[in-house]
């Protein structure tokens, strides 16, 4: 973003204090926009990954669920494949 002042004109060594100011003040709103932005993207990002988070662990339910054990022998399978479906989505989860 940038400002264009047209009711002031610098004039070097009767108002250096006067443009000094301004550029003082337009550095300080600078930072400020600066600051608010990367908050925001923090606060997007934040809810980004608990969007994603979500999602991961609705896939990862329903996922477990449609492919539950038949029979009893199966279970062991079953409970092998469910803590590699976790590892996966805690893989996926500490992705960026």
């Amino acid at each position: 973003m940038s400002i264009h002042v047209t009711d002031f004109k610098w004039e070097k060594g009767n108002n250096d204090l006067r443009y000094i100011e301004l550029l003082e003040k337009n550095l300080k709103n600078e930072q400020a926009i600066t600051v608010k932005a990367v908050a925001k993207i923090r606060e997007l990002s934040a809810e980004n990954k608990e969007i994603r988070n979500k999602a991961i662990d609705e896939f990862t339910n329903r996922l477990k669920k449609e492919y539950q054990p038949c029979e009893a022998t199966d279970t062991e399978i079953y409970t092998k494949v469910c803590n590699r479906i976790d590892e996966i989505a805690e893989e996926m989860r500490g992705a960026e």
